[in-house]
């Protein structure tokens, strides 16, 4: 599945996030308000998304699901950075 995904603008401390992820080509009007509303949506890239993907902070699976059930995904992420 090709899948946009959109880095959500929002006020969070340095190293964390939220993604927004929807079917590519989605004209983002058609979202719900209340997705609409988190915050600006800054375009990040396409990519092929498979249930049986390993990806850093994504639940691949799950978010298949929550697309194909509601339309969009979102998923919450933060960056530690440790020195060793």
């Amino acid at each position: 599945m090709k899948v946009d995904v959109y880095q959500v603008k929002l006020r969070m401390p340095t190293g964390q996030g939220v993604s927004l992820l929807v079917p590519a080509g989605t004209d983002l009007n058609t979202l719900p308000a209340k997705v609409r509303d988190l915050g600006e949506l800054h375009f990040d890239k396409t990519i092929d998304l498979e249930t049986s993907d390993t990806r850093i902070a994504l639940d691949s699976e799950k978010a298949i699901a929550n697309i194909g059930k509601d339309g969009y995904h979102l998923q919450g992420w933060k960056m530690d950075v440790q020195n060793k």
